[in-house]
């Protein structure tokens, strides 16, 4: 298995944090703007990343448009969706499912977080231990923590923000 990262975090991180964040049914609108960085810098990643693989598995939105590079490879493709977007604003999911249907399969969390797709669906739950360190509740302080160095580190956009 290969994880691969892009160098342009900062730049993708924004549109990508409001388009998961509009999936979730957030009011935040997905701009144009948000989308043409979201396309440029799948390019710049289909362009340096390595897709030969016998099955990918492209995990949650970010992603998605390295599906983009699907025509013409052998192999399985496989999108998986922890979010809910049974909420989403309008434009979010629209934007993302026709990457999606590209792939051979898509895997869901739960059943009422799944859309109607035209390839096979499969429910998984996901595989977390609830008494780990990560997911237990952070305290008011570390939260306003979190949201001010968020802030600060990705240019005071607070509307993605969310804790």
């Amino acid at each position: 298995m290969r994880r691969s990262q892009s160098s342009a975090f900062r730049r993708f991180f924004l549109p990508t944090k409001k388009l998961h964040n509009a999936l979730h049914g957030a009011p935040i609108t997905f701009t144009p703007a948000d989308r043409q960085v979201f396309n440029e810098v799948t390019e710049t990643n289909l362009a340096s990343i390595d897709l030969d693989a016998d099955i990918r598995f492209i995990r949650d939105p970010q992603p998605a448009g390295l599906i983009r590079a699907r025509d013409g490879r052998d192999g399985h493709w496989m999108w998986r969706c922890h979010i809910d977007v049974s909420a989403r604003v309008p434009g979010a999911w629209e934007f993302i499912a026709p990457m999606v249907e590209h792939c051979d399969l898509s895997v869901f969390s739960a059943p009422q977080f799944a859309r109607t797709l035209p390839i096979p669906q499969v429910l998984i739950a996901p595989s977390i231990d609830p008494l780990s360190d990560k997911n237990r509740a952070l305290t008011r302080h570390m939260r306003d923590y979190l949201q001010t160095f968020l802030f600060l580190a990705y240019g005071g956009e607070s509307d993605v923000i969310h804790l």
